[in-house]
C-alpha cells in the first residue's frame, strides 16, 4: 500500500534511554504463551547450535571452533574428541603496529586537484602517497596477538563414538561430548562475565574415569594462508607446572611488556602429577580448570593471580549460574524465531543451503549466532568489535583490523534495531579522544580545517594508518561515523551524549566539508579528490581503472546525511544552525543514472559505470542512510534495485560483507525473494561449518568473490543479521513497517522487542499454521506511530484500544508506556507431514 512520504518527515522526538530492564515490557508475557510444553522446549533448543563433526579447516582449525567470551577474554575450543585445543585470547593484546607522525604534504593538494580536473586520474592518485613516502611515512596497522593454547590429550582404552559439539548461545557455554564404551565424556567451557575467567570442566557419566595430559604453549605457527608472510614468534616464553597451577608468560616484542595466563587445575578423585613440561591426571571423576589472563610483569601477576584463583571457592555450576544470568540478559534483549518445527543440526541446514535452498531455520540460527558473537566480543569498556573478534589464532591475520570506510559503521547497525545498543555511546570515546590527530589529518593531507578520520588508524592514535590509495584519499569516514552515532541517538534518546560529545564532533566534520567541497559557477558542489566507492586493498584488482577521481556519489551522500542530521540535531537541542550548512546542502547533486539504468559511481564525470570494486558504497542511501526506502517513489526504487542487481550479477565484485549489504538493500526495498537469494549467496560462498563467515568464496564456486586469501570476517555475520532484521521490521521516524520483506513460504515468523526511533519497541508473530497474526507496539511516552502491516491483514479480532483500526495502514496513538496489542485472523494452512 502506498504510504505518503511525509510520514518520515516529523521532527525528531527523543525518548528517554531505555534500560535493559525497561525493554522487557508487558507484551512479553502476551507473546510468551505457548500451546504446550513441547513448544517451550523448542524455544530453548533454538538457541543452541549443534554439530556432529569437528573443525576441519586444515592448518587453521581455530576458524571452525566453538567461540566463547566475555568481551575481554576469548576462548576458542577447536580440537577433536581426544585431542582438545582451547585457544585463550586477551582483548588488549596487539602487536606489529607502527605509528609515525603524519607529515605535512598539503602543498601537493593543488597538484592533485589540477590533475583530476584534467582527467589525469592515475597520475593524480599517486601524488599524495608518493609525497608521504618521500617523507618516510610508513605506518602499519596492528594485528591481534593470540595469547596461548591449553591442550588436552585424553587417554582411553577404546575408540570413541557419538561425537557432538554444542554451543549454547543463551548461556554462553561450549560443550564437546563423546562416548567410549558405556561412558559419556563431556567438556563444558564458558568465559565468565562475573568472575572474568575461563571456566572449563571435564566430567563423565558412566564407569570410566578421566585420564589426560595437560599442556600450555604458544599457538602453533601454522598459517596456511598468511597473505603478508609469517611473522616472528613472540619470545621470552616460560611455562611452569606445579601441583595445582600452570603459569604461562611471553613477551610482546612491540611493547616489551609481559603477557600470559595462570590456570588453576582442580581434579575430583584420582591423582595429578606435575612434570617439567606437563600435568598428568589419572582416573579423576571430574576436573575443573579456571584461567585468568594478564598483561604486565609476569612475576607480579603470577603471584597475584595465584592468590585470586586460590580464593575462588565456587564450583562450576554456581559460577555458570551467575555468568549465565548476565549473559542471557544481553542475548535475549530481542528475539527472532523463524521456525516452530523440529530443530536440526547445523550441518543439515548448511547442506540444504549448498543446494540453493536457504531455510528460515538457518537464517534464525545465523541471526542468533551474530547476537551471540556480539555479546561475547564486547563489554562495557567501549572496545570495538573486530573482524576476528576475540578468537583469532594466527600471528598476522589478513584483514583483521577494523576499518572506518563503512565496515565498522555498517556492522554495528544491527545492534540498534536489535536492542543491543546500551553502552554504544562509550565506543565513541575511540574517536572523541583523537580529535587533535583528526585535525592534523585534515590540515596536513587536505589543507582544510575540521577533522578527517582515517580509514585505518595507526595504533593508539587517530593518525593515518595506511598509505593505500583509497585509504589516503577517502575523507568520508568521519561523516559516516557521525551518521551512525546520530542513528544511535534517535533510537536510544541519549540527548546528553548528543549535546556533549556528538554535536561538537559533527560540527568539526561539517567545517571540513565547508573548506573541502567547492561550489562551481553553476552552483553545483564538487569534491576533488574523491575516491571510487570501494574498500581498502582492492585497488590491485582494477588493472588501470582509477581509484581517485571527482564527485563520488558516496561522498555526496555522506555529506548530505551529515548536514541534514546536524541541522535536525541543532533544532532539537535549541542550538543555532549555521547558514553555511544549509547553503552547502542545497548545492549537493543527486544521484545520476548511467546508460545501463544503474547508478553512476561518479556524478558529472566522464568515468563510466564499472562496479568492479567490492564495496557497495554507491548504494549507501538504500542500506545505511534513510534517503531510499519503502517510502520512495517507483523510479527511485527501480534505480537502486537495478544497481543492486548489477552488483550481484558480478560475483567477482562481491564478498560476504557486501553481499549481505546487498541483501539489506533488497530488504529495504521490500523485495523478499531477492533478499533471500543474496543471503543464500553469502551462506553458499563463505560460511564455514561453525557458521563463521569468511571474506569470500575460497573454493572457486562462483559465489561471493574468489581467491585463496579468505580470512575470517565476523563483521559479515553482523551485517547478515541486520539484513534479517530489515526483512522483519523497517522504521523511519514515526513510520513502522512490520514484515516488509518476509517470503510467502516462511510460515512461522516471530520477533520481539526490536527497537525503533523515538523509543518505540515492536514485537510481532505471524503463524500461518494457526491462522494468526499479532503485533505489539510500545513506547516510553505519548507518541503517534504510522503502522504498516502486511497486505493480508484486514481488521483485528482483538485489541486493547477503544477503536479498532481499519485496513493494514493506520495511525496508532501510544500513551506513555502502555503497549498497544492487536490480533488478526489470517489465512490458515496445514502443516506438512515430515
Amino acid at each position: 500500500m502506498y504510504v505518503e512520504k511525509d510520514w518520515c518527515s516529523s521532527k525528531l522526538a527523543f525518548a528517554v534511554a531505555l534500560s535493559c530492564s525497561a525493554v522487557a515490557f508487558a507484551s512479553k508475557q502476551w507473546f510468551a504463551v505457548k500451546a504446550n510444553r513441547g513448544r517451550c522446549k523448542l524455544a530453548k533448543n533454538s538457541n543452541m547450535l549443534s554439530f556432529v563433526t569437528p573443525p576441519r579447516w586444515w592448518g587453521e582449525k581455530w576458524r571452525e571452533g566453538l567461540y566463547a567470551g566475555n568481551g575481554r577474554i576469548g576462548a576458542n575450543v577447536y580440537g577433536g574428541a581426544t585431542e582438545e585445543r582451547v585457544l585463550i585470547n586477551d582483548s588488549s593484546l596487539y602487536r606489529m603496529g607502527r605509528t609515525t607522525v603524519v607529515p605535512d604534504v598539503s602543498e601537493v593538494m593543488p597538484e592533485v586537484v589540477n590533475l583530476v580536473n584534467d582527467g589525469e586520474f592515475l597520475r593524480a592518485q599517486k601524488v599524495i602517497p608518493d609525497a608521504l613516502a618521500a617523507k618516510n611515512f610508513r605506518p602499519q596497522a596492528e594485528y591481534p596477538l593470540p595469547l596461548a593454547e591449553l591442550n588436552l590429550h585424553l587417554r582411553h582404552n577404546a575408540t570413541t563414538s557419538g561425537y557432538r559439539r554444542v554451543l549454547d548461545m543463551e548461556r554462553g557455554v561450549a560443550t564437546v561430548s563423546y562416548n567410549v564404551g558405556g561412558t559419556k565424556f563431556v567438556r563444558d567451557l564458558f568465559v565468565s562475565r562475573t568472575d572474568d575467567a575461563v571456566v572449563y570442566r571435564l566430567s563423565k557419566n558412566g564407569n570410566g574415569a578421566i585420564s589426560c595430559t595437560l599442556t600450555v604453549e604458544l599457538p602453533h605457527r601454522v598459517n596456511a594462508r598468511t597473505y603478508e608472510g609469517v611473522c616472528e614468534m613472540p619470545d621470552g616464553v616460560t611455562v611452569t607446572y606445579d601441583k595445582q597451577f600452570v603459569c604461562f608468560a611471553a613477551r610482546n616484542d612491540d611493547t616489551g611488556a609481559d603477557y600470559g595466563m595462570v590456570c588453576k587445575i582442580s581434579p575430583l578423585g584420582g591423582t595429578m602429577r606435575a612434570e617439567t613440561d606437563r600435568l598428568l591426571i589419572n582416573n579423576a571423576q571430574q576436573v575443573l580448570i579456571v584461567v585468568k589472563t594478564f598483561v604486565g610483569s609476569r612475576d607480579k601477576k603470577f603471584a597475584e593471580l595465584k592468590l585470586e584463583l586460590a580464593s575462588m571457592r565456587d564450583g562450576f555450576e554456581k559460577m555458570l549460574k551467575e555468568h549465565a544470568a548476565v549473559h542471557a540478559k544481553l542475548f535475549n534483549s530481542a528475539l527472532v524465531r523463524l521456525n516452530d518445527g523440529a530443530d536440526k543440526n547445523v550441518e543439515e541446514l548448511l547442506a540444504e543451503a549448498e543446494c540453493g535452498h536457504l531455510l528460515p531455520e538457518l537464517c534464525e540460527k545465523l541471526y542468533k549466532f551474530a547476537r551471540y558473537l556480539f555479546v561475547c566480543g564486547t563489554c562495557d569498556d567501549g572496545r570495538l568489535f573486530t573482524p576476528t573478534g576475540l578468537w583469532n589464532g594466527s600471528y598476522k591475520p589478513y584483514r583483521s583490523f577494523l576499518t572506518f570506510d563503512g565496515q565498522m559503521q555498517t556492522s554495528y547497525l544491527f545492534a540498534l534495531q536489535g536492542n543491543m545498543y546500551q553502552g554504544l555511546d562509550k565506543t565513541f570515546d575511540n574517536f572523541d579522544k583523537f580529535v587533535g590527530d583528526y585535525k592534523n589529518n585534515a590540515q596536513r593531507i587536505f589543507n582544510c580545517r575540521g577533522v578527517v578520520v582515517p580509514v585505518v588508524q595507526a595504533p593508539k592514535t587517530g593518525r593515518l594508518g595506511t598509505t593505500d590509495v583509497f585509504g589516503v584519499h577517502f575523507s568520508g569516514a568521519a561523516a559516516w561515523l557521525c551518521n551512525f552515532y546520530y542513528r544511535y541517538v534517535k533510537v536510544s534518546g541519549n540527548t546528553r551524549f548528543l549535546r556533549s560529545k556528538l554535536l561538537p564532533f559533527m560540527k568539526e566534520v561539517a567545517l571540513f566539508y565547508i573548506d573541502f567541497v567547492r561550489v562551481n559557477d553553476d552552483g553545483n558542489a564538487e569534491i576533488v579528490p574523491s575516491p571510487l566507492p570501494m574498500r581498502l586493498g582492492d585497488g590491485y584488482k582494477l588493472d588501470g581503472r582509477p581509484i581517485v577521481a571527482k564527485n563520488s556519489i558516496l561522498d555526496f551522500e555522506l555529506c548530505r546525511d551529515l548536514l541534514t542530521n546536524l541541522v535536525e540535531a541543532c533544532q532539537t537541542l535549541g542550538v543555532k544552525v549555521d547558514d553555511r550548512w544549509q547553503k552547502l546542502l542545497s548545492a549537493l547533486p543527486k544521484p545520476q543514472t548511467g546508460s545501463d539504468g544503474a547508478m553512476k559511481e561518479f556524478v558529472n564525470s566522464i568515468i563510466g559505470v564499472d562496479y568492479t570494486g567490492v564495496s557497495n558504497g554507491t548504494l549507501y542511501s538504500a542500506y545505511f542512510g534513510q534517503g531510499v526506502n519503502l517510502l520512495a517513489d517507483e523510479d527511485e526504487t527501480f534505480l537502486y534495485k537495478r544497481t543492486a542487481d548489477r552488483k550481484r550479477s558480478n560475483p567477482a565484485a562481491q564478498n560476504s560483507f557486501n553481499t549481505a549489504v546487498l541483501a539489506s538493500v533488497y530488504a529495504r526495498l521490500g523485495l523478499a525473494d531477492e533478499t533471500v537469494a543474496a543471503l543464500c549467496d553469502v551462506v553458499r560462498g563463505t560460511v564455514t561449518n561453525n557458521l563463521v563467515m569468511l571474506d569470500k568464496d575460497w573454493r572457486g564456486m562462483g559465489v561471493c568473490g574468489s581467491g585463496v586469501w579468505s580470512p575470517v570476517q565476523l563483521t559479515s555475520n553482523l551485517v547478515f543479521a541486520n539484513a534479517v532484521q530489515q526483512m522483519l521490521l523497517y522504521c523511519c521516524g514515526n513510520y513502522v513497517n512490520v514484515f516488509p520483506a518476509v517470503p510467502s513460504d516462511w510460515h512461522y515468523v516471530e520477533f520481539r522487542d526490536m527497537a525503533c526511533d523515538n523509543g518505540v519497541t515492536v514485537s510481532a508473530i505471524r503463524d500461518d499454521y494457526k491462522g494468526q497474526f499479532k503485533v505489539c507496539v510500545s513506547g516510553k511516552k505519548d507518541f503517534v506511530v504510522k503502522l504498516q502491516l502486511p497486505a493480508f491483514v484486514r481488521k483485528p479480532v482483538k485489541c486493547n484500544i477503544d477503536e479498532k483500526p481499519e485496513g493494514n495502514c493506520f495511525e496508532l496513538k501510544l500513551q506513555g508506556s502502555k503497549a498497544v496489542e492487536l490480533t488478526y485472523k489470517i489465512p490458515q494452512i496445514k502443516r506438512k507431514n515430515k
